[in-house]
């Protein structure tokens, strides 16, 4: 059987001072008025289960006003087995622990990950290109041990390249030695991004059709480089690519697109002292029946996008690991129309462990609410 997250305690969290709260083995809803910590709540659920928070905030941030250290603590039950996880945080550091003993972030992930959804990312197929990368990558991260490593191998290498780049005499034996390690490292990135990108689209493809059966969702992986040799017709900028024409690509293959790329580039970039290609300057579009999501779809049609991404994010994991994970719905309901309300709801019946967070609890069906565990926020503020 798969652990359930039994037990969340907070110790000077946020504004909280003390806060415990059992939860449901299946779906747990955080129902109070604005500003008592229910997103509060979410984070500290994603801290323990990610390592991260979605607010990106400085440690102070974390801990109750004026007091040194917070702390969070989660218990985890199946069957057999009692699992504590739990966060120390100080003005300075974070500390894991599993069971009392010191663990790294991916020793919390491998126990039971969760996958947030909030307001903020129903802007998703709007947003920047930044944005979204960053989002893409964030989920690598938590998907895949190695890809974080990945990341990182591939962001001093950029750093390095442009500080050379910015030199008055820019050496080319150094430049062509950082241009050679950042091939690699973006070949690396951009094979992970993919791969993650292909199991990603058939899932949310998959949930799409289930929300709008009429309508066919597409993605494109824009690359700031042309990825693809010898076809029949050159292929000109933007360089738009399906994320099945681009599977049998090698990484060998990747590199020296990348070689040739920075090689033709590499007049332009020492005037202007910036790497002008690579993953950091990549995107994904969305397209529903081949039209432009970005600017043509409606905003109930780009809701139901990022709704069908982010339970095809818990799909995968569920594939990957074996065990679904925790999915945290930090009030979105307000945001999406009846249907797809219904269409969460359906999806999270297939045994999913659910944290909500809501101000109105006429969002969910009475059947639904008789088998929650509802939580009342306004009793829990300290």
């Amino acid at each position: 059987m798969s652990f359930v997250l039994h037990e969340l305690t907070c110790t000077n969290w946020r504004n909280f001072q003390h806060l415990r709260i059992s939860l449901g083995d299946k779906t747990t809803v955080l129902h109070g008025s604005n500003a008592v910590g229910k997103t509060n709540t979410i984070e500290a659920v994603q801290m323990i289960t990610t390592g991260t928070s979605f607010r990106k905030p400085l440690l102070t941030q974390m801990i109750y006003h004026n007091e040194n250290a917070a702390r969070l603590c989660a218990v985890y039950e199946d069957e057999l087995h009692s699992v504590e996880l739990a966060c120390n945080i100080s003005t300075h550091s974070k500390t894991y622990l599993k069971n009392d003993k010191k663990c790294s972030v991916s020793t919390l992930c491998s126990v039971m990950p969760s996958v947030l959804f909030s307001p903020d990312d129903l802007l998703f197929v709007k947003q920047t290109a930044r944005y979204r990368r960053s989002e893409i990558d964030g989920f690598g991260i938590l998907a895949h041990k190695g890809y974080r490593k990945l990341i990182k191998t591939f962001s001093r290498a950029l750093e390095q390249r442009n500080n050379i780049l910015k030199l008055p005499l820019s050496d080319s034996d150094i430049l062509h030695a950082w241009s050679v390690s950042l091939a690699h490292g973006s070949a690396s990135v951009v094979a992970a991004r993919l791969k993650l990108i292909n199991h990603l689209y058939s899932k949310a493809c998959e949930v799409y059709h289930t929300i709008s059966p009429a309508e066919q969702l597409e993605i494109k992986y824009k690359s700031s480089i042309p990825l693809i040799k010898d076809l029949e017709h050159k292929v000109e900028e933007p360089y738009m690519y399906t994320p099945q024409s681009l599977s049998s690509l090698s990484k060998e293959d990747l590199v020296q697109s990348y070689l040739d790329a920075f090689s033709q580039k590499e007049q332009e970039e020492l005037r202007r002292q910036v790497t002008l290609i690579g993953p950091q300057r990549d995107d994904i579009e969305f397209y529903i029946n081949g039209i432009p999501a970005r600017t043509y779809a409606s905003q109930g049609q780009q809701r139901s996008i990022v709704l069908a991404w982010k339970l095809a994010e818990v799909l995968f994991i569920k594939e990957l690991t074996g065990q679904n994970p925790i999915l945290l719905l930090d009030d979105v309901m307000s945001e999406l129309d009846e249907t797809r309300r219904l269409a969460i709801m359906e999806f999270i019946q297939q045994g999913i462990q659910t944290i909500i967070t809501t101000t109105n609890l006429s969002y969910f069906t009475k059947d639904i609410l008789d088998r929650a565990q509802v939580v009342n926020m306004n009793e829990k503020q300290s």
